[in-house]
């Protein structure tokens, strides 16, 4: 499952940002952008920073509650979500999977996840600090009162986590496959994986073939570049997307992809007529942020809703993806606590699932939901 969602985040997110080869990117954007797609295969790993990119100002400007503080402003401001990934130069050794996930403001990491193919996942938060720079007291009392509830069930780390300890997650793994097994998710070869890969690049061409895509002119970030399609070319490329990547997602009724898929051409009926613009730097041969440019947005499409205009104050508010290549390298926290889920679900049940009984049970679940009827 690990090894699935790192290829996730290779093959679909980096695909639509990725290193651009050396045309001038002034004179033919579009082949600019084509070529960084298909070099991003190039990539053993890949980081993302997803956070917004505007200023206090802006911020207290779009609350139309006027309940926003100066300092929750700055929190968001402050505010970023980090994602690693690597999968190797070998996409059929999965030894050296890693992936990392932040989320964080400032220098307090609020949700902090880091995970190997043939370790243990390990997690921690900082609930308690956030509580003390954005809560109250009765906040805090009830977070005190959560912990005392959890450790009188067994759940005696619970405290030691809101305070920012790591957890050693044990059976991660197993769970990963007993859902995959029940979902009905098979996990893909590397030759299908490279098919999709070709797959994703035909779509993301035609896609590129038909949409408007201009040069702005040099950045700090880079050069910008912008791509302007309907609201309905997205709706269509992703229906494209989730089609090609259907070995990928469960086949449970209505989850299914036909029924995902179904959905979303239901909807492409009533989806409005509106541009949408995404914006694209590119600095040194590579895609340094993708972004959109929320304002741009609704300065694009006056008439679409009346809820659209943009308050007065409000100048600069996009949601941006800063993108670098990752080549690996993290390390498991030291002195982590070690948690051993089946055994914590067991107490919940009331079944006492222990290390040498949750194996058979992942089994058994497994060959039921996908054995032939």
């Amino acid at each position: 499952m690990l090894r699935r969602s790192i290829v996730a985040v290779l093959l679909v997110l980096a695909l639509v940002a990725t290193a651009c080869g050396g045309q001038n990117v002034a004179e033919d954007p579009r082949q600019s952008l084509q070529d960084a797609f298909e070099r991003m295969a190039e990539w053993e790993g890949a980081e993302f920073t997803l956070r917004l990119d505007t200023d206090v100002e802006s911020l207290l400007a779009a609350d139309d509650t006027g309940e926003m503080t100066e300092e929750q402003a700055q929190a968001v401001v402050d505010g970023r979500v980090v994602v690693r990934s690597y999968a190797g130069p070998d996409l059929a050794d999965t030894s050296d999977d890693e992936f990392e996930m932040e989320v964080a403001t400032g220098d307090t990491v609020a949700f902090h996840l880091i995970a190997f193919q043939t370790e243990a996942f390990y997690v921690r938060s900082q609930v308690r600090e956030l509580i003390d720079r954005f809560g109250d007291a009765d906040a805090q009392a009830d977070l005190n009162e959560m912990a005392n509830e959890a450790s009188q069930v067994g759940i005696d780390f619970a405290d030691d986590f809101f305070g920012g300890a790591w957890l050693q997650l044990q059976g991660v793994q197993q769970l990963s496959n007993m859902y995959s097994g029940m979902a009905g998710i098979e996990t893909p070869e590397p030759s299908e994986l490279e098919t999709l890969r070709e797959e994703l690049e035909a779509s993301i061409e035609g896609f590129l073939a038909e949409v408007e895509v201009e040069y702005v002119g040099p950045e700090d970030p880079g050069e910008h570049v912008r791509v302007v399609a309907t609201a309905k070319q997205f709706v269509e490329l992703s229906i494209e997307f989730f089609e090609q990547m259907s070995g990928m997602l469960p086949t449970q009724p209505g989850m299914a992809p036909e029924d995902l898929v179904g959905e979303m051409r239901r909807e492409l009926e009533n989806t409005p007529d509106v541009e949408v613009p995404i914006e694209f730097w590119l600095d040194g041969g590579t895609v340094s942020r993708m972004g959109f440019d929320l304002v741009g947005f609704a300065e694009r499409n006056p008439d679409l809703d009346e809820d659209m205009e943009i308050p007065e104050g409000l100048d600069r508010l996009l949601i941006v993806a800063d993108i670098a290549e990752f080549g690996g390298g993290l390390e498991a926290p030291d002195d982590a606590i070690e948690v051993d889920l089946f055994e914590l679900f067991g107490r919940f049940m009331g079944q006492g699932f222990g290390a040498g009984g949750f194996e058979s049970v992942t089994e058994s679940a497994t060959e039921t939901v996908t054995s032939e009827p």
